[in-house]
């Protein structure tokens, strides 16, 4: 991995603005905004946050998430200073998370994910508890956070976070007149997460692509199916690249196919990746067939630029989808329109044996009359 892929990954990382509840906070100190001028900011509405990199930072004093080298058993204390922007007290919640893999293109921290079965080092297993401060307006305080690396030692990446929320009640002017003022109140809510990722040794731990299961679905009212990916391996991917194929197996001619490049991809993670059919197609029921073709360049630290390795993947897998599973979906669109070609022909067909019924019931109430006579 080089610092421009992990710097861009990262980046990415700190745009998201989610809603959740992550880092607890050890300790709280009231400081001044001066002796925090020299760190980088991440800004968000009514705070900013800058991190004081530790002595074991990989990447610098440059970046604005933790690039860690940790050993077995390490006791490690981590420093930010959060600085409120409000004009109001709020309340800021701390609170630890997992790496995961959010849309197959970032990679964030979401503390209410519970990790993959692959993670046998969650990050949550060993971080600090989740804690709240009081932050008063234009109020700077540092904040500690504390962890202990396991004794069983890793090779690869762990990838955590530090998951920060406030949120915010403001009221507004919505109209004025002799006799009444009226006004609106909002609630904002606000989060960012703060990336932690440590390693221990250079060897080369290479990810791993594997389909866990498909399920069809409605995906934005479309019928769709989710193929459900995992990524087992401590290591991530980078530049990864998907093309995904499903035929029915009864009319080859029945397929749906999604393209993508450059999504990243957490280790220790999945991600659903979905396959939908176009806004005017029905799901059909009956057996299909998953081809999924991948590629990913693996950026690791002990590679040097000619060393990076290209990865590929070929996955067939074939399922089944059922009459009611089809019927449920197809009926989320707007735009199926219910087929009822074969009740027309079994009403025609149950129309014709009853005229032919009718028929030969006179035919042969004629005869009983006949002979009657």
């Amino acid at each position: 991995m080089n610092f421009k892929s992990k710097k861009g990954m990262f980046t990415i990382f700190f745009l998201l603005l989610l809603s959740l509840t992550f880092i607890p906070a050890q300790k709280a100190q009231a400081v001044g905004a001066d002796e925090i001028k020299k760190y980088p900011s991440i800004a968000l509405p009514f705070f900013t946050v800058k991190l004081v990199p530790p002595t074991n930072q990989s990447q610098g004093n440059k970046i604005n998430y933790f690039d860690l080298r940790v050993k077995p058993g390490m006791h490690q204390t981590l420093e930010l200073y959060i600085a409120s922007t409000a004009n109001k007290t709020q309340k800021v919640t701390f609170m630890p998370s997992n790496g995961v893999t959010s849309g197959g293109n970032i990679i964030s921290t979401a503390p209410d994910t519970p990790p993959d079965p692959s993670n046998k080092l969650p990050f949550t297993t060993f971080a600090f508890k989740k804690s709240v401060i009081t932050l008063a307006p234009k109020e700077v305080q540092k904040i500690t956070v504390k962890y202990t690396v396991p004794q069983q030692g890793f090779d690869g990446v762990i990838i955590g976070g530090i998951f920060i929320r406030t949120s915010l009640t403001t009221e507004t002017d919505a109209g004025k007149s002799s006799n009444n003022k009226a006004s609106l109140r909002f609630v904002n809510d606000y989060s960012m997460g703060i990336q932690i990722l440590m390693n221990e040794t250079d060897k080369l731990v290479l990810a791993d692509l594997k389909v866990k299961n498909i399920i069809p679905q409605s995906y934005q009212t479309v019928p769709a199916v989710g193929v459900k990916l995992q990524n087992p391996q401590m290591q991530y991917m980078d530049n990864l690249s998907l093309d995904a194929k499903v035929t029915r197996l009864a009319n080859k001619k029945d397929q749906h196919r999604k393209k993508v490049k450059n999504y990243k991809f957490a280790p220790t993670s999945n991600f659903v990746y979905v396959i939908p059919w176009r806004s005017n197609e029905k799901m059909e029921p009956g057996k299909y067939r998953l081809e999924l073709k991948a590629q990913s360049q693996q950026q690791h630290l002990a590679l040097n630029e000619a060393q990076k390795k290209k990865q590929t993947w070929k996955i067939t897998k074939n399922f089944t989808i059922t009459p009611t599973e089809a019927n449920d979906i197809n009926r989320k669109n707007p735009n199926y329109k219910p087929d009822y070609t074969w009740l027309f022909i079994i009403i025609g067909v149950l129309g014709v044996i009853l005229i032919m019924f009718l028929f030969w019931w006179v035919f042969v109430l004629g005869r009983r009359k006949k002979k009657q006579k």
